[in-house]
């Protein structure tokens, strides 16, 4: 890691506590907005709405990145979402909470959209594979703290508030504790250097005429991540819920099954650079992800706490495995002065899924519960591994020549 370039170093320092403050995120939001009385059609809604807003954004994100430079934008989102999480846990009514909620995901999607073409800008090619893998691996280490330790914090928060243990007020006040740790991760950002690539700051801003351009590779990348994104947005957000109210957990222990599908995931995508390797990117992310629906499936329909949180945990660190390689794989194939623009899109694919999936989910758990969420998710799963195989399976064979290429993406 110390081989690698400052840029790239400072940006590993932040993922410690953005993992932090997002594992207190993950692990109490739909806590907290079901302990405010609302139900679960209001909580899918704003599950979907940062997705839908990431969605509107996503093109002018990265093109914003694009001509800004990928430190701006990393700084402007990254900081922006926290302040918007803030306001939206003081917000008294639905209206300003769906408000800030939008703000938190325009934010989320200039941060997002600009993190994977900042690390290719910040590293070599032979540098890339690690870094991404990393990166993911520091964040899913970060997160398993942040669970282990955020389990307990509601419970802790409340003896000294006079609430209760699952009440608002504590919830609340450990998602603060969550945002400030996120705006603690902004101060290694701003101690980074912008680093110019060709087109950075000296090409007009990619108009539609280049996304259109694009059209025939993007689909490609398109379909797959549209899948992904709708089976996990049916399902992943909705996790924390359903061990609670499948097993008789309290949230220390939901804390203590979270913590370690993030190590497990740490692991496994460290083994990702090896497994590359060997098999190449596209290969590496077919099997790891056809490999976790197994799983996927035992968490579902076999109700026995101790098997159900094993195969989480393993789920998880297959299902994530793959994803820093496909990045790296991606922004690899694109052009330098491209890299937002098309990484927009990919994320655009993601968001759509994760927007209409929420909304759907929400009406289902209310009817029909879980079961037919963990059947459609496989499903979604399976057709995006085999969909990437077909369309990518002989793209590592021939040479890269993206960097050289005036505007076309090699894939």
């Amino acid at each position: 890691m110390l081989a690698l370039r400052r840029n790239a170093r400072l940006y590993l320092l932040s993922a410690l506590p953005s993992g932090l403050g997002l594992s207190v995120y993950f692990l109490f939001f739909n806590l907290y907005v079901l302990s405010l009385g609302e139900s679960r059609e209001f909580l899918g809604l704003l599950q979907a709405l940062p997705s839908a807003f990431t969605l509107i954004m996503g093109i002018p994100a990265g093109m914003l990145g694009d001509r800004l430079g990928r430190r701006w934008a990393l700084l402007i989102g990254g900081g922006v979402g926290p302040l918007a999480l803030w306001a939206f846990l003081m917000s008294p009514s639905r209206p300003l909470m769906l408000v800030w909620t939008v703000v938190q995901g325009a934010a989320n999607a200039l941060y997002w959209v600009n993190i994977a073409p900042f690390l290719v800008q910040n590293s070599s090619e032979e540098e890339r594979a690690f870094l991404f893998s990393a990166d993911w691996s520091l964040m899913s280490l970060a997160l398993f703290v942040g669970s282990l330790v955020a389990g307990g914090l509601p419970a802790f928060l409340a003896g000294r508030m006079d609430v209760g243990p699952e009440s608002a007020g504590a919830y609340r006040t450990a998602m603060l504790v969550g945002m400030g740790l996120s705006l603690l991760a902004m101060l290694p950002l701003w101690l980074t250097r912008e680093a110019r690539g060709p087109g950075l700051r000296t090409t007009a801003l990619p108009g539609l005429g280049d996304v259109f351009h694009l059209k025939a590779p993007v689909v490609k990348l398109f379909l797959p991540t549209l899948l992904i994104g709708f089976g996990a947005g049916l399902l992943i957000p909705y996790m924390n819920l359903f061990f609670k109210e499948r097993f008789p957990i309290d949230d220390r222990a939901l804390g203590t099954i979270f913590a370690p599908s993030e190590l497990f995931t740490a692991v496994v995508s460290m083994a990702g650079p090896a497994l590359a390797l060997r098999l190449g990117k596209i290969r590496s992310v077919v099997f790891t992800e056809m490999a976790s629906l197994g799983f996927l499936l035992i968490i579902g329909f076999v109700p026995v706490l101790p098997i159900a949180t094993v195969a989480f945990w393993l789920r998880g660190a297959l299902m994530n495995a793959g994803t820093p390689l496909l990045s790296a794989f991606v922004m690899e194939q694109t052009p330098e002065e491209k890299r937002g623009t098309v990484n927009s899109i990919v994320a655009m694919a993601d968001q759509l899924g994760r927007m209409i999936g929420p909304a759907i989910s929400g009406a289902v758990q209310a009817r029909a519960g879980f079961a037919p969420l963990f059947l459609a998710t496989s499903v979604l799963y399976a057709l995006s591994a085999g969909l990437t195989y077909v369309f990518f399976r002989d793209a590592e064979r021939a040479p890269m020549e993206a960097e050289r290429d005036q505007g076309t993406i090699q894939l």
